[in-house]
């Protein structure tokens, strides 16, 4: 391009008589029409593709603002997930508690309840070890008076009895003892 306005500008033509050689002109202006029409096609097709990377640009634009609104959309979306998340989880935890609260004060009654029937249990047996340990010494005083009541002739058989009956009720109240301790 540069080569050509040196041409317009430096371009010698032959004198004749009645001005320029026509020839010599026309050939000149032809080689500008030409090289004119060149760079107007090669500005035509400059334009064309600027105006097609403008549309691209543009259709780039449309991508970038739709993204950045999916973004948004997407992020506010996460918002609300996690809020929601989070109420979730502390419901969750505080159905927990108050189950966990239940179940310890259950527990706790049915402590004292165990415990309750324990002492319970005790006083019934030491009620019954000193109902057993009393019906023992009775029926030992029994069968003293039975034996002194008796002919003297089984005295040895009733000695044995006697000791027997002595040591089964000396050993209740031995186990009566160690029970209640």
């Amino acid at each position: 391009m540069g080569r050509a306005r040196t041409n317009a500008h430096h371009a010698y033509f032959e004198r004749k008589r009645r001005g320029y050689d026509c020839d010599a002109v026309d050939a000149h202006l032809e080689q500008m029409s030409a090289r004119y029409d060149k760079v107007c096609r090669e500005c035509d097709d400059l334009s064309a593709r600027l105006n097609e990377f403008e549309q691209t640009l543009d259709g780039y634009r449309g991508l970038e603002q739709q993204v950045g609104n999916a973004f948004l959309v997407a992020e506010g979306a996460a918002a609300t997930v996690r809020e929601k998340a989070q109420a979730e989880s502390d419901e969750i935890i505080a159905q927990a508690r108050l189950r966990a609260e239940e179940i310890v004060g259950d527990s706790r009654t049915e402590h004292s309840q165990l415990l309750e029937d324990v002492e319970n249990l005790r006083a019934l047996r030491s009620e019954l070890v000193s109902s057993y340990t009393a019906f023992l010494l009775s029926a030992l005083e029994l069968v003293e008076e039975h034996r002194e009541a008796r002919p003297p002739e089984n005295h040895l058989e009733e000695k044995q009895s006697e000791s027997d009956a002595k040591v089964g009720a000396e050993s209740a109240a031995e186990r009566h003892r160690v029970a209640q301790s």
